[in-house]
């Protein structure tokens, strides 16, 4: 081969490399900005606060919200540590079986209620900001903005998305302090978790469910890795290459064999049967952590949190694990 030959095909194949992990990198980036938006504001708890995203125009929040609609239960679950119900105009149905108000009664209770995200039911009790996730502002959002009233929208892949966003609801909501005091209170619990985690270094776990109609179960880029990660273990399904929520095969268990299943327990109008199809299935007799009990049935609002109850989800599996795995 001539002396040039050699950079002729080398350079490109080089230069291709180079921008297919720029690419990545940008892509990544994007997709967190994309998942949380850009808040700035003149200086701490001061307004107006500005928020915006890629692609979606600036909004002023003028002063600290004082008619704010609650439309998912991750924002229920944090916002609700942020502020008192007097600032809170409406929350929905689900809050009452899917959010921390299923176990606390602090006032948020009495609020209204409503059952859908709809436009006009959204803008009929007059909110002066809506908080949403980035799922159902698609629903209400553009209508909403176009009658003046602002829409943050965020959603959270991980435990540090979480404490960002946590501190974005802080300055758009104007409470500094409290929203330190919630950040202070997850580090304390996240340091209590890592402290006690050696008796289940080594355990292997996997977070699925399966209503009848087949399995599914969360990898990387979920907080259900957090959770398990958290309370000292290797979540199975992400070192088999699983990313987000994706179908789980009996196969797939098998092949995990993990030490530990967490699972949705029964609970209201959420009829879990996904114990029923682990321990009647032939195939799975073997699996550890169905030979040996350990399956943790876990409240669906923990389960399928988005929001910094993912803490007490961990707090719940480690505790369930060192006590021997039995399903309550």
């Amino acid at each position: 081969m001539r002396p040039g030959a050699l950079s002729v095909w080398v350079l490109p194949l080089l230069l291709c490399g180079a921008m297919v992990a720029l690419v990545a990198t940008v892509r990544a980036r994007s997709e967190m900005r994309s998942r949380l938006p850009d808040v700035s504001r003149p200086a701490a708890a001061e307004f107006p606060v500005h928020v915006g995203k890629p692609g979606t125009a600036t909004q002023v929040i003028a002063g600290p919200p004082q008619k704010i609609l609650l439309a998912n239960v991750t924002m229920v679950d944090i916002v609700t540590q942020l502020v008192g119900p007097e600032r809170i105009v409406a929350l929905p149905e689900q809050a009452l079986t899917w959010s921390r108000l299923v176990d606390v009664d602090d006032g948020f209770r009495a609020r209204a209620l409503f059952r859908s995200v709809e436009p006009e039911r959204v803008i009929s009790f007059e909110p002066d900001l809506v908080l949403c996730s980035n799922f159902n502002t698609l629903l209400a959002g553009p209508w909403t903005e176009s009658a003046g009233i602002p829409v943050v929208s965020m959603h959270a892949e991980s435990l540090d998305d979480l404490r960002a966003m946590i501190g974005i609801l802080g300055d758009v909501l104007g409470v500094p302090e409290r929203e330190r005091a919630l950040q202070e209170s997850i580090d304390t619990r996240v340091e209590a978790l890592e402290s006690s985690a050696d008796a289940r270094r080594g355990l292997g776990a996997i977070a699925y469910s399966n209503l009848g109609a087949g399995g599914y179960c969360s990898g990387r880029f979920t907080l259900a890795d957090d959770m398990i990660r958290l309370a000292g273990m290797r979540n199975l399904a992400a070192d088999l290459g699983k990313k987000r929520v994706v179908r789980f095969t009996f196969e797939d268990i098998v092949v995990a064999n993990p030490d530990v299943i967490v699972i949705p327990r029964r609970f209201g109008e959420l009829d879990a049967s996904t114990y029923e199809v682990l321990v009647n299935e032939p195939s799975l007799a073997d699996v550890r952590a169905i030979r040996d009990g350990r399956i943790v049935r876990m409240h669906p609002r923990l389960f399928s949190t988005g929001s910094h109850e993912i803490v007490l989800a961990a707090e719940q599996l480690a505790a369930a694990v060192d006590a021997g795995g039995q399903p309550k």
